[in-house]
């Protein structure tokens, strides 16, 4: 059920709002990458747990080249603490995203 409510979030964040409302946490941008890399026609990317999720982040752009603007936004301008990286909450949440 959280999980679900996360892709309901990224959903709407990119689906309504102009400009798109910001992502809060790696699960909503692993939600939203899952988004990006169907919308582009990719197969669902490989991402291990530890993995840092800044990298994920902009191998996620530049993989999914010309995307629907507003997951462009939210991805773009989600700024991660150095530190932070994948969790098995976050691949849950990338594999909804890529289903969605």
């Amino acid at each position: 059920m959280v999980y679900e409510l996360t892709l309901t979030s990224v959903q709407l964040k990119t689906g309504i709002f102009n400009p798109p409302a910001k992502l809060i946490n790696n699960k909503e941008l692993t939600c939203a990458a899952g988004m990006a890399y169907r919308k582009a026609g990719l197969p669902m990317p490989a991402v291990e747990v530890g993995e840092n999720i800044d990298v994920f982040r902009k191998r996620c752009l530049e993989e999914c080249g010309e995307i629907d603007e507003n997951l462009h936004y939210v991805l773009a301008g989600y700024t991660a603490p150095p530190d932070e990286v994948v969790t098995e909450d976050a691949l849950i949440t990338l594999k909804l995203g890529y289903e969605a």
